[in-house]
C-alpha cells in the first residue's frame, strides 16, 4: 500500500469533496481517500499491484471536470 497525494483543481466547496471521495472510492485498490477542496488536492491510500501509475486516477477525474495532477 502507498499513500499518494494528488493535486486536483475545480473542488469548490465540501460537495465536491464528497464527488471527489465517491468517485475515488468506487475504483478497486483505493481507500482512505480525503479530499480537501482548501488545498486542492486529495490523499489517498492505493494497493500498488492494482494501480501503479497515478495518472490513471488524475484521467479519471478529469473526465468529471477536474483538473489533476500528481
Amino acid at each position: 500500500m502507498a499513500v499518494w497525494t494528488l493535486k486536483v483543481e475545480g473542488m469548490k466547496c465540501g460537495g465536491c469533496e464528497g464527488s471527489v471521495r465517491t468517485l475515488l472510492e468506487s475504483q478497486p485498490g483505493v481507500s482512505d481517500v480525503v479530499p480537501s477542496f482548501r488545498e486542492k488536492q486529495v490523499r489517498l491510500t492505493v494497493d500498488e499491484s492494482v494501480h501503479q501509475d497515478p495518472a490513471a486516477l488524475c484521467e479519471l477525474l478529469k473526465s468529471k471536470g477536474y483538473s489533476a495532477s500528481v
